[in-house]
């Protein structure tokens, strides 16, 4: 009953953005800092938990972690390649040519998994409890439960991502297609201009995203050009959690743009006094705050982009979105080839 009572309110309130609305405010109209991280080493890897409790970012050789409720640094000895928050307070991370499952809660290692290149791609599924990797040869799945991998891709894939609706996306430097979870059928299979991106992304609405040196652009799952937008300086931005927006910044200042129709909202200055350049936004999935980082600091700034602009509180938080995904069985398949 309180599941389809969700699922309701989560269709009309889909009828309501569908809904054409004009905005009344500027999109950054209500924002305020909250928050600033001063590192003494460069700041990489930023990234929020699935909630939006915690930011972490690695310096100096160490995972570090934000808690975004009351402002303290969790300082951790985590060292590592590459990681991917998997649940609230666990994450997959990657050293040499080990990975693991740790909890930050108690500090500790959950899993160990069965590799032996090094990682050159991680993403996770957790709503399947499902791990993915790519190395130079091959791309693996493991299930979060077990050591090795219930299935290995033979591909020359040097990408990985996955999509919301069971299907995981893998592209090389010229090529991008798409298998379905359930069954390893492909589903799309299309070229690209070779080494034309320097990095590629699936949005929540399963458009992909793939950066260039100045731009931005959007393809449907079947490879079509949709939209793109260019900039000055695309630096690392970040896709606002409903997929309609892309937030970038160049020195101090902080800009939004429509997906859709390539227009600019909105442009924030985030200090007179600061001289930072700024080059990297993230998002907090709860959509109440965003982050901007340079090479040794970071700004939190918390706004109410969606609520101010479209007259509505857009990021309710009643309604998850492992609702509408049933989990699914791996096929019993061990190995595929899809050179």
């Amino acid at each position: 009953m309180v599941k389809n009572f969700i699922e309701d309110k989560y269709q009309s309130f889909e009828n309501v953005m569908q809904m054409e609305h004009e905005p009344t405010h500027r999109y950054f109209e209500k924002h305020r800092e909250t928050g600033r991280i001063n590192a003494n080493g460069k700041i990489k890897n930023i990234s929020y938990n699935p909630t939006g409790e915690f930011l972490s970012f690695y310096t100096e050789g160490k995972l570090n972690h934000y808690r975004i409720k009351d402002k303290k640094v969790v300082y951790s000895s985590l060292q590592l390649d590459k990681y991917k928050w998997f649940q609230r307070h666990t994450l997959i991370y990657t050293k040499n040519n080990t990975m693991k499952y740790y909890s930050l809660y108690d500090n500790s290692i959950l899993r160990d998994f069965e590799i032996k290149e090094s990682v050159m791609n991680l993403e996770v599924d957790s709503v399947n409890d499902l791990v993915l990797a790519s190395t130079a040869s091959k791309t693996a799945i493991w299930d979060i439960r077990c050591k090795n991998p219930v299935v290995e891709i033979n591909s020359c894939s040097t990408h990985l991502s996955t999509i919301n609706d069971n299907k995981c996306m893998l592209a090389s430097n010229d090529k991008i297609y798409a298998f379905d979870l359930r069954n390893y059928k492909k589903s799309s299979d299309f070229f690209i201009q070779p080494n034309f991106y320097n990095s590629i992304s699936l949005l929540d609405n399963g458009d992909i995203m793939m950066k260039t040196e100045s731009s931005y652009y959007f393809l449907n799952s079947e490879g079509e050009l949709k939209t793109f937008i260019t900039l000055e300086n695309s630096n690392s931005g970040a896709i606002t959690p409903d997929s309609k927006n892309l937030l970038c910044c160049s020195k101090n200042y902080v800009f939004s743009y429509a997906i859709d129709t390539r227009k600019k909202l909105d442009s924030l200055e985030l200090s007179k006094k600061d001289h930072n350049a700024y080059h990297t936004v993230r998002v907090n999935p709860q959509g109440n705050q965003f982050v901007v980082a340079s090479d040794k600091s970071m700004m939190l700034i918390n706004w109410d982009g969606w609520r101010w602009y479209y007259g509505i509180d857009f990021y309710t938080r009643w309604y998850d979105k492992s609702y509408k995904r049933d989990k699914i069985t791996l096929p019993s398949k061990n190995n595929i080839n899809y050179n």
